[in-house]
This record gives C-alpha cells, structure tokens and sequence, in this order.
C-alpha cells in the first residue's frame, strides 16, 4: 500500500465513524476529510476511489450535492468501473430518496469488495425507505438515532414528508441534543398542515437550546403559519443570524434602526432573499416613508430598479452594487424584513390591493400589440416549477403532465412564462395538450423584468405555482391563480395572498400530484373570465 492508498483508507474508515455523530459534529468532522480529499483529488486527477470518496463526504451538505454528481458522472463517462464509484452512486439515488435505484448500487459486490461494510449500512437503510415496515413500533428499535437521521432526511428529499417527519421525530426522542434535527422537522410538520405540533417542537428545542437564530427562525415561521403576526414578526429578526440570501452586509459602521426619530434622517433600506420576497416586502416601504418622514433610499436588486425608480414617488432607488455608495451618507440602514414588523402587525394592516409598481407604459403598449396578435381569447400566462430545486420548495412545483385542465380552458391563449422553459418542452407541452402555447423567444424572462412586468401587465391572468412569478404579478395588480403546500408562512395559511389580494391559493397536500388543484384552479379561471 503506497501513501496515497493509506490516505484514503484512512479516510474511508473515518467517514464510516463519523456516521454517527450528531449533524453538527459530523459536519465539522466531514469538513476535515474535505481537506484531505480536494488535495488527493488534485494531485491524483484520475483517481476514481478518491473522487468517490470525496463526492460520498460531500453528499452530507445539500448545497454540494451537485459537486458531487458532478465529480460522480465526471468518473463515470472516463468509462471507468470501481467498488467506491458503485458505492457513490447508490449513497447519490439514497440521499435524494430514489430507494430503487440507490438498491440496485448498493447490491452486495463480490469476494474482496473493499467497500462493503459501508455497502451494506446504506443497502440496510435504502431497503426500509423504500417500504414502510421501518414505521412501526417495534420495527423502530432496530434502528440506531444516527440511521434514522440519514433516513428521514433521505425521505424528506424523495417527497415523503410524513414518513420523514416519522424518522426524524424518532431522532429528537432518543437525541434531544442534536439541535440540526428541530429546524428541519418542523418544516416537514408544517409541510404536512401540522403547524401546531411544529411549533410545540420548536418550543422544546427552544427550551434546551435558549436564544438559537435557528430555532427561532422557525417559530416565527410557526406563528406567521398560525396567523399569530406579531410573534411571528418579532421573532423573524432572527433570520439574519442563520444563513440566508440576503445582501450583502456593507452597511458596518451605519447603525440600524430601532425606532428613532427620523426626521431629517437618512435610511438605506435594503434587499433580502430572492425576487419574490424583494417584491413583497418592499410593498411595505411607502408606508415607512410616509409615517417616518425619512428620506428613504431603497437598495435593490439590479433586476427590479427601473420599475421601482417608475413606482415608489419620493424614494431614491440605487441598484444593489458594491461601488454604489449609498451607505456614505445614511444615519441608519434597514434590512427591508424588519419592515412588517411596524406595518403588517394585523391582516388588517394588508393593502387592498396588492398594486404598488408600474410597468413601463411605452413598452406595456408593445406588448399589448403583440398579444392581440395572437389571436383572440383571453391571454393567461403560466409557470409551472419553481427555480429554486431544494427539497423544501421541490414539492411545490408542478409537472406539465398535471396542467392538462387548464391547458383545456376554452378559447384561451396560452402564454409561458418558464423562465428555464426551453423550445423543446414548449414544443412538447403544444403536442401533448394541442393548446394554443405561445413563447417569446426575444424576452429574456430570469433577467429582463422590466420586459417581464410589461408583458404580465396586458395579461388578463396568472396561473403558476408559488414562485416570484406571482409576487412580480401581484405587484402588477393582475389577477394570479397560485398553488401551495402548508405552512406558506408568508400568506398566513390564507386562501388569497395578503401582500396582493387579487392573487387566489388554492392548496394541496406535498406529497400528492398537483393534477386535482389545478383541475380546481381551471374551473376558477373559466368563471373569473366568464368563459
């Protein structure tokens, strides 16, 4: 055995120890065999045991996944066969909840197979997830805390969200201690409408693990669930402790604002997360300039900026952009999630409307054109999955195969609004439902938003799944048909989104096909356009 086999088998032996350590102690554990893998893997580019090795480390963080098929599919098409690289790929099917494939991966191999040992850990687990024997009482037993937690993890990712929250309940019973396991149940649970069992989880963990961001994040989103607004907002300002999308922080040294006087002050607020919730939240900021008389400057992402700059009378609009400056003069900065806090205390403290941002009137009047061109009817835009492919928002897309309702709506033109949508499955979705699916091919719908907005605005009606799409739509003051699994903690569980109530929810359980609601939401859009 040369120095580098040792090397290896010496991780391999430690990644099998670290199996049953708590989720935290595994990650810092995994993130010491990284940095023994990556320089492996670099000095041995051809190597297919320390590529395997690496990617099966690395499959432990959802955000790596990719990497890890990546270096997995990399090592397959070199046309090479090895113990380890079988073994990757069944861990691989394992971890995104595909029991079938992960078994036909993790089959014993033959005399001498170095790997089997751990072959035969993920083989054991691949089996029960693949069935529901593992569920019962006496079944439970058979299993250690550590599997139960790569079990209902696995499930949790392959759309089983009650048989995972089974796994993961089991967990937090014998391992109260693994803080990991509280956030990502209670997901599951409000997933499953189960939002009062969530919080009670929360709670508990919160009682052991006093003040964590994490934990606290997710009792907000509990009561936000419940409808209990101002718990949920309070406790939300914890969300900027966790990892999250947020902007970056280059507002050190400019305090915060924590309810001061602002007159003649100076407020940068800025952007959080994605599209969808910029949107929304920001719907709050002409509230905040009129009641605070502050000049209220509004970092933004670049994508938004000219339809904010048309929209919000009185607010300097900057593009988010590290060179801006817009912090060289503010007296406090504002991440614009706090901003519920003071203006959505109630359902009552809602809008009317959700109407706060214009299209471009010159180009609204374009496209305007170029949809009565299409023929007549009445035009309704669609989007079927969300951009975002985690295991939590996975479920709340839709496959094209559920949407043959609505693609049946009598006289209607049909205009997409797939932002990853390609020819080819436009052309499919046209033969497989014969509807009249119209794509713009020059509109650039992920980056051009002015062009977006304007295109939304001459449409008679949304129908997508819960995406920015609808945020963008509802700000338009357009009508949206949208669908959601439990807890939607932003739309307070209600049937119609609060930030924009012209947009209807029409709910369905995470683990069934979306086929029934959007039959639903057919039968609805036939009576808001009197067809």
């Amino acid at each position: 055995m040369n120095a580098f086999d040792g090397a290896r088998a010496v991780c391999q032996r430690l990644m099998r120890a670290g199996l049953a350590l708590s989720p935290a102690e595994r990650a810092f554990h995994n993130a010491v065999l990284v940095s023994v893998l990556r320089p492996l893997a670099d000095i041995q580019p051809d190597d297919i045991r320390t590529r395997a090795l690496l990617a099966i480390v690395l499959l432990d963080d959802a955000r790596a996944v990719s990497e890890a098929q990546g270096l997995l599919d990399a090592a397959y098409r070199s046309g090479a066969e090895d113990a380890y690289l079988s073994l990757a790929y069944g861990i691989l099917f394992f971890k995104i909840g595909d029991m079938a494939r992960a078994a036909g991966y993790l089959a014993p191999g033959g005399a001498g197979d170095p790997c089997a040992e751990d072959r035969a850990y993920w083989a054991r687990l691949a089996e029960a997830g693949a069935g529901d024997d593992w569920r019962a009482p006496e079944a439970l037993a058979a299993f250690a805390a550590h599997e139960l937690y790569h079990l209902g993890e696995a499930l949790a990712r392959g759309r089983r969200p009650a048989a995972a929250a089974d796994a993961l309940s089991e967990v937090v019973a014998r391992a109260p201690h693994w803080i990991d396991v509280y956030p990502t149940l209670a997901t599951l649970l409000g997933m499953l409408g189960r939002s009062v069992e969530a919080l009670d989880h929360c709670r508990r963990a919160d009682a052991l693990f006093p003040n964590d961001p994490g934990i606290l994040w997710e009792i907000s989103h509990c009561h936000l669930a419940l409808g209990d607004l101002a718990a949920g907002w309070r406790q939300a300002e914890n969300r900027l402790k966790v990892w999250q999308s947020h902007s970056e922080a280059r507002h050190r040294g400019v305090p915060k604002w924590s309810g001061e006087d602002l007159t003649g002050k100076t407020v940068v607020v800025w952007r959080e997360e994605g599209i969808g919730d910029e949107i929304r939240l920001s719907s709050c900021l002409p509230e905040f300039r009129n009641r605070t008389g502050a000049t209220v400057v509004w970092e933004c992402s670049p994508r938004l900026a000219g339809l904010y700059a048309r929209s919000l009378d009185g607010i300097a609009v900057v593009a988010e952009a590290p060179d801006n400056g817009v912090y060289d003069a503010a007296d406090f900065h504002l991440p614009v999630g706090d901003l519920p806090l003071h203006y959505r205390e109630s359902l009552e403290a809602f809008p009317e409307t959700g109407r706060f941002l214009e299209a471009d009137p010159d180009l609204a009047a374009v496209w305007r054109t170029r949809l009565d061109g299409l023929g007549a009817g009445p035009k309704i835009g669609v989007g079927w999955r969300s951009l975002n492919n985690s295991w939590i928002k996975a479920p709340m897309s839709s496959s094209a195969t559920d949407w043959r309702a609505v693609f049946a709506i009598p006289g209607a033109q049909f205009v997409n609004l797939q932002c990853d949508a390609d020819a080819g499955e436009i052309e499919r979705i046209r033969e497989r439902f014969g509807a009249p699916f119209h794509a713009f091919g020059d509109l650039d719908l992920k980056d051009d938003l002015e062009g977006v907005a304007a295109l939304i605005d001459g449409l008679d009606l949304v129908i997508s799944c819960r995406c920015w799409l609808i945020h963008l739509a509802g700000a338009l003051g357009r009508e949206v048909l949208t669908f959601s699994a439990p807890p939607n903690a932003l739309m307070m569980g209600l049937a119609y989104n609060p930030w924009a109530p012209e947009t209807e929810v029409f709910y369905g359980a995470v683990d069934e096909p979306w086929e029934p609601v959007l039959n639903e939401m057919a039968s609805r859009a036939c009576g808001l356009l009197d067809l």
